[in-house]
C-alpha cells in the first residue's frame, strides 16, 4: 500500500457536457432509449405514459439535461 499513488489535476474540468458529441444526438438518443423502455415495459397503446412521457422529455429538453442522458 505505501508504494501505491494516485494523482489528479482538479484545475481541469473532467466532467462531459455531451454524452455522445452532439447536443441533438443525444436528445434523440434520449427519446429512443426512452420509448424503447415505454413499450417494453408498458405497451404500445398506453396513451396516458406515452403522454406522460412526451412532457418529461420536453421538460428535460427545456432545461438542457439532454446531454447528461
Amino acid at each position: 500500500m505505501e508504494s501505491c499513488n494516485i494523482e489528479m489535476d482538479f484545475r481541469i474540468d473532467k466532467n462531459k457536457k455531451t454524452y455522445g458529441g452532439v447536443e441533438e444526438d443525444d436528445r434523440i438518443l434520449l427519446e429512443k432509449m426512452a420509448n424503447d423502455g415505454l413499450v417494453s415495459r408498458y405497451g404500445i397503446r398506453n396513451k396516458i405514459v406515452i403522454e406522460r412521457l412526451k412532457k418529461e422529455l420536453q421538460i428535460i429538453n427545456d432545461l438542457g439535461y439532454n446531454s447528461y442522458s
